[in-house]
């Protein structure tokens, strides 16, 4: 079962979510992850079965226009044993913030494999090649993408 819960409303440790991410042994991972979140205007917990598989966060694109969000994403090892649940509930988290939103921004390592199939799945367009890959989604490319499917 999966529930997503606005990190106001729980008692969160970030520390721990960061120690079971693909990024726990980085340099000053938690000084970004401390960062995105206070920059975030919204931040989420999602659970799968109890366990915390995903953090994220929305965070205004620039200060100028609300027509877009930053999307930001921390998994967990759970994501691993549970990618067909991640996936199928990403696509209703993303169309419900393009009901909000004109256009999610973003960026993702190029080495990030998983990151560029999931987000291409969910109609990313990408704008450059590195060493961080930007990208964007609008509601025209999400829901182009799944009229292909």
């Amino acid at each position: 079962m999966i529930s997503i819960r606005k990190t106001s409303e729980v008692q969160v440790d970030f520390a721990d979510i960061l120690r079971h991410s693909p990024v726990a042994g980085a340099p000053n991972a938690m000084e970004y992850l401390q960062r995105f979140l206070d920059f975030s205007s919204t931040t989420y917990i999602g659970y799968i079965n109890g366990e915390i598989a995903c953090l994220y966060g929305l965070r205004p694109a620039t200060i100028l226009s609300n027509s877009q969000t930053y999307l930001w994403l921390l998994t967990t090892d759970v994501i691993d044993r549970n990618k067909f649940e991640f996936i199928r509930n990403s696509e209703i988290v993303i169309e419900n913030i393009l009901k909000e939103y004109e256009r999610i921004v973003g960026d993702t390592h190029v080495k990030d494999i998983r990151a560029f199939k999931w987000l291409r799945w969910l109609g990313a367009i990408y704008l450059n090649t590195h060493p961080l890959v930007q990208f964007y989604i609008t509601r025209e490319s999400f829901k182009a993408r799944r009229a292909k499917r």
